[in-house]
């Protein structure tokens, strides 16, 4: 048996393992919770971290988008700056090419006008000359062989210095003299034969139509020279061997072209084989007396007539070339509808009064009353009218006409000057009393063809200065017989 000592120290053992087990049990448990609740503010701490990661990634990817999407937007700003930078480049170069073409238009018209009253001034100085040798001619001694030879140069002379002087008007000239529908088809026939005999054995002619039918308005005779002119250029470019070729075509512009035009157009595009010509000398071509010819083999007009002929009636000229391949010079003519569908056929241009050789007859006394400005002209065509045995009388002031005709007994002609400082001649015809409303008029310009400076003329036959005593002579029967009763015309 266990002593009572025994049993109490038992006891106390156990009591204190007890005890010991009891606080070792709350400190576990204590521990326990101590972990419980670091875990839990770990795994929330876990959990807001990975919300964050994903929040700082979902960030990362949209602040990423964004750049590249900024990045884009600056690349498309930087192409469209600098499309942008092009075009005005490309526009102010285009403004510039527009200002250039602007300025010699510009110079062109400021040379035409200048052209043509220099021009129109020779023409009645050349008057004056040309009278004076052909009087002072038939009025030659027997046996003057050796005077009537230098009066013959002379006479050669100024009717070259007229031909000049007709090609600086037709160069400065506003208006057609007698427009009229004219179809590439008809015109090839009409310059085949011409052209060929001027370009010579060496060359090969080339006419191709495909126009269609398309007409143009012009003078017809004005188109064939400019033609003639072109075709002669070209053949000098290829030295006389090679091909020419003139092509008519049918042009639709939207006005949006460097020229500025909008419509149908009737295309004439002269072609050669030629040298060429060299860029920087292209743009001068169309410049007065500029010419790439040796000295003496050309006046520089040519191209320029070209130039005013077309601008002259709506249309443009264009020029295309390469050095060592050829020369393409481009007519682009306004289309003449009207033309096209016209049934009847083209009624012929007023008659026109040109110098010719014959030789003058004397006339049948006609009363002729001059009407002349210039006092120079005024003598010479006095002088020559009596010569020719008509009975002249002389005004050189449009307003006083109707005062000498009141003086005059009778009266069978009004050969009259048309551009006067006081009125013009159909201006002072308009203003003649009924009384003379029968009288025959001479109109006498110093423009060429039948129409002086824009001004119409009516249905009264046309003289050009400078004349010959046999075109003088012949104008007046002429007026005279066609006569009738010629209604005023209307003051311009």
């Amino acid at each position: 048996m266990r002593s009572p000592a025994s049993t109490i120290s038992l006891d106390g053992i156990i009591t204190d393992e007890r005890l010991l087990l009891e606080m070792r049990t709350t400190q576990a448990r204590a521990s326990v919770r101590r972990s419980t609740t670091i875990a839990k503010v770990l795994a929330v701490f876990g959990v807001l971290l990975v919300g964050g990661g994903i929040a700082m990634g979902w960030v990362m990817v949209e602040a990423l988008a964004d750049r590249a999407i900024a990045r884009d937007e600056a690349e498309s700003e930087r192409l469209r700056a600098d499309e942008l930078a092009e075009a005005v480049a490309r526009a102010t170069e285009e403004l510039r090419a527009q200002e250039a073409r602007l300025r010699q238009v510009q110079k062109m018209e400021a040379v035409g006008q200048l052209t043509g009253g220099i021009a129109h001034d020779f023409n009645n100085m050349l008057a004056v000359v040309l009278s004076g040798v052909e009087l002072a001619a038939r009025h030659l001694p027997a046996g003057a062989d050796e005077a009537a030879r230098h009066l013959e140069g002379a006479r050669e002379g100024a009717d070259r210095a007229a031909a000049l002087t007709a090609r600086l008007l037709a160069f400065a000239r506003e208006t057609a003299i007698n427009p009229e529908p004219v179809a590439a088809a008809a015109l090839f026939d009409g310059l085949s034969d011409m052209l060929s005999r001027s370009l010579g054995d060496g060359m090969t002619l080339v006419l191709e139509d495909d126009s269609a039918g398309w007409c143009v308005r012009v003078d017809r005779v004005q188109l064939e020279n400019t033609l003639v002119n072109l075709a002669v250029n070209a053949r000098d470019a290829m030295e006389g061997r090679g091909t020419l070729t003139i092509r008519a075509t049918r042009a639709t512009l939207p006005g949006s072209d460097a020229a500025g035009l909008s419509g149908d157009f009737l295309a004439l595009a002269v072609t050669d084989t030629g040298c060429g010509i060299a860029p920087e000398v292209l743009d001068r071509v169309f410049e007065p007396f500029f010419t790439t010819k040796p000295l003496g083999k050309g006046t520089g007009l040519g191209l320029s007539q070209t130039f005013a002929f077309a601008r002259q009636i709506g249309g443009e000229v264009t020029i295309a070339s390469r050095v060592g391949e050829g020369t393409t010079v481009t007519l682009l003519l306004p289309r003449d509808q009207r033309g096209e569908q016209a049934t009847r056929p083209v009624s012929a241009p007023l008659p026109l009064v040109a110098p010719q050789p014959a030789a003058p007859s004397l006339g049948s006394g006609r009363a002729i009353l001059v009407v002349e400005d210039d006092p120079r002209v005024l003598s010479a065509t006095i002088e020559a009218l009596t010569d020719l045995g008509h009975h002249p009388v002389a005004c050189d002031d449009a307003t006083q006409v109707g005062a000498v005709l009141d003086e005059m007994a009778h009266v069978d002609l009004i050969l009259s000057d048309v551009l006067m400082p006081s009125l013009t001649g159909p201006e002072m015809i308009a203003t003649l009393p009924l009384a003379f409303a029968h009288v025959p008029v001479l109109f006498v310009t110093g423009f060429a063809g039948g129409a002086s400076g824009g001004i119409a003329l009516g249905d009264h036959p046309v003289l050009r200065k400078p004349f010959t005593l046999a075109a003088l002579d012949r104008a007046v029967a002429a007026a005279v017989a066609q006569g009738g009763d010629p209604a005023p015309l209307a003051a311009e």
